[in-house]
């Protein structure tokens, strides 16, 4: 629930986001909350705020957030890379590494 002086902004801002170096590019994520960790994987063509920015509140609340956009999504640029599920895979490995 919100109080009368936060905003949806405000309750939404990740406690840190930065660029992870993996696997050749560099990967974008966001934390939010504390407690045990929680990843959040966006779905095609979506982004973290397009795909979990509702959900995301509710979840930080008790967990850790990790939120990743993958390759050619959101601010993790494109890349010439051979996309596959293993790749996407040992992305998000490394980035909860990191």
């Amino acid at each position: 629930m919100k109080t009368a002086v936060q905003t949806d902004d405000q309750q939404n801002k990740p406690t840190d986001s930065r660029y992870a170096p993996v696997n050749g590019i560099d990967v974008y994520y966001e934390i939010y909350g504390e407690g045990m960790p929680l990843v959040l994987l966006h779905g095609a063509y979506m982004t973290i705020e397009m795909n979990w920015s509702k959900l995301i509140p509710e979840l930080s609340k008790t967990r850790k957030v990790i939120a990743i956009e993958s390759q050619g999504h959101g601010h993790t640029p494109f890349s010439e890379r051979t996309l596959s599920r293993a790749t996407l895979a040992s992305d998000v490995e490394k980035v909860g590494s990191s």
